[in-house]
């Protein structure tokens, strides 16, 4: 009897301990559903390379006027900022020759015998001067000029890119004229560009040729002269290099291919620098490009005796970027 004295509360302390042991707060196994990951440095990126309109004035001290119909532009300093549209206001204009090759573009008006009316000599002129004949009492001149700088906003490896002007989306309209002279004029036409390394001309409504005949091939007042003997002016022709023809339209086929998707796809860079329209290297400095609009003279169809044209001629210049090969 002693014996089952003891145990028996001994096992009653075992149940009561257990029972305590069930009902009580359990850790059940768990397991992590959901991860978090933190981020940072999270930006967005243009890739592209775009091309900058940075400056725009009067080159040479020429009168032509600069202003800004969208964004911003600043007319005394030439600052241009992102997005502003230009369009350049010109002055009356008689027929000249412009060198596009001399180191600035040099200018030559005619010199017209005060008797019979014929070619006496041609004489160099220059931009700022107006002609000493005024017409419905305002100055003529012989050309406009004004200076464009261009450049990217970064640096990019693996490629360079360059500046081209891009004839088959740039435009002139010429004027309705009421005679057949006055609708001529438009032929003799001529826009230049020039930078510190290459120059060529467009020439958006011509008929002549390039060629080595002077009645009918396209050609330039090289030094001022005589109109014969031996002191006369003497001219030079343009080459195909030289020149862009409109073939009697604004609008002509572009000299180049669009860019390739591929890097190594790209054209060579003396196949782009070979382009009619190419102007040069683009970078993250500024590339100068001048332009020059004039009337040739040496143009057949030139020769004309009509007094002025009935309205004003407009165009629109488009330039564009083309990458190459970096060799």
């Amino acid at each position: 009897m002693k014996k089952s004295k003891i145990i028996a509360p001994a096992l009653g302390v075992l149940i009561l301990s257990t029972a305590a042991a069930v009902t009580g707060t359990v850790a059940w196994f768990t397991a992590t559903r959901v991860r978090t990951i933190g981020m940072n440095g999270i930006s967005a990126v243009n890739p592209e390379q775009g091309l900058k309109l940075t400056y725009a004035k009067a080159a040479y001290s020429s009168p032509v006027t600069i202003a800004s119909s969208t964004g911003h532009y600043t007319a005394n300093t030439g600052v241009v900022e992102e997005g502003a549209t230009l369009t350049v206001s010109h002055v009356q204009l008689r027929d000249a020759s412009v060198n596009m090759a001399a180191s600035d573009p040099a200018v030559f008006g005619s010199v017209l015998d005060e008797t019979s009316g014929d070619l006496s000599a041609i004489a160099a002129k220059d931009f700022a001067t107006p002609d000493s004949k005024q017409y419905d009492g305002e100055d003529v001149y012989f050309a406009t000029a004004f200076e464009l700088k261009f450049s990217v906003d970064r640096a990019e490896s693996g490629y360079k890119q360059h500046l081209i002007f891009d004839e088959s989306r740039s435009s002139v309209t010429a004027p309705a004229a009421a005679s057949d002279e006055t609708k001529s004029i438009k032929k003799a036409m001529r826009v230049g560009f020039k930078t510190s390394s290459d120059w060529f001309v467009w020439a958006p409504f011509t008929s002549d040729a390039v060629g080595t005949t002077a009645d009918v091939s396209l050609r330039y007042v090289t030094a001022a002269g005589d109109a014969t003997g031996a002191s006369a002016y003497t001219t030079a022709f343009y080459t195909s290099a030289q020149i862009i023809l409109g073939n009697d339209t604004a609008a002509v086929s572009s000299s180049y291919a669009a860019d390739t998707a591929s890097v190594d796809s790209l054209p060579a860079l003396a196949t782009v620098t070979a382009y009619a329209g190419y102007l040069g290297e683009l970078s993250t400095s500024d590339l100068s490009v001048k332009v020059v609009t004039w009337f040739e003279g040496t143009d057949s169809s030139c020769v004309n005796t009509a007094e002025a044209l009935a309205e004003e001629f407009t165009a629109n210049l488009n330039f564009c970027m083309r990458k190459s090969k970096t060799a």
